[in-house]
């Protein structure tokens, strides 16, 4: 009977022990939004369980009635090893869920940051197309100016660029094209006359002697080819001055 004070100040003790760790091993709010936020410094480090032995000066019981307290002192501590296991993985699930929720946001990142590359790119070939397009363009319209000019400039009998009097080849003299001719001469005695060229007439006679163009293309195989090719070429150059007066629009 002189051992039982002891036995029970030792089972105390035990539940002290327990009590204390499944405390602390609870997973809290305030863990768990540390753990958001910051969960690569504030990662929770698991404790081990006490060993069932702990707190027994001796490895065998002298008593009967000891050896029922050692049984029931196991007993509460292996459950209080089982509550401070499950308290502690409830406490790393959390942290799991946090470093998982935290790759997500940076997977996120990365992607939004890999589709502005891919945005970049596209728009710097876009703009170099539009930039190699512009310039295939100014050549163009320089080779227009110089070598097609030359080429297809009509002569002062053909067209007078103080007045804008048009003298039309005989193939193009035709009842059938005489609405354009007659449009076209009126479009550009205007735009010379009144020495202030407008954009919607110039465009306008750069579409009617488009249709001249197409006409004229319809009937090529049922006139002489000479004649053909001349009344082309007084278009092309008719075309070069309405051109002229667009870009002085």
């Amino acid at each position: 009977m002189t051992r039982l004070p002891a036995i029970r100040r030792t089972n105390l003790v035990v539940l002290e022990v327990i009590a204390l760790l499944v405390a602390t091993a609870q997973p809290t709010l305030a863990q768990i939004e540390a753990t958001s936020s910051d969960a690569r410094e504030q990662l929770y480090q698991p404790v081990s369980p006490y060993p069932v032995e702990m707190g027994f000066s001796q490895d065998h019981s002298s008593t009967a009635y000891e050896g029922a307290q050692r049984g029931r002192a196991a007993v509460i501590q292996a459950w209080g090893n089982y509550q401070l296991s499950q308290s502690q993985a409830q406490v790393i699930r959390q942290q799991a869920r946090a470093l998982n929720r935290e790759n997500d946001l940076k997977q996120t990142e990365a992607l939004n940051a890999q589709k502005n590359l891919w945005d970049k790119a596209r728009a710097d070939a876009r703009a170099r197309r539009e930039m190699a397009l512009g310039e295939g363009r100014r050549k163009a319209d320089e080779k227009r100016a110089t070598v097609y000019r030359k080429a297809y400039q009509l002569a002062s009998d053909e067209f007078d660029p103080t007045t804008g009097t048009i003298n039309w080849p005989a193939a193009l003299l035709d009842v059938k094209y005489e609405p354009l001719r007659t449009r076209v001469d009126e479009l550009f005695r205007t735009q010379i006359a009144y020495h202030d060229p407008k954009p919607a007439n110039a465009q306008e006679s750069l579409h009617n002697i488009g249709r001249l163009r197409r006409a004229l293309l319809t009937v090529r195989s049922q006139m002489p080819r000479e004649q053909y090719l001349n009344a082309t070429r007084f278009l092309l150059g008719l075309q070069l001055e309405a051109e002229s007066l667009a870009q002085a629009s």
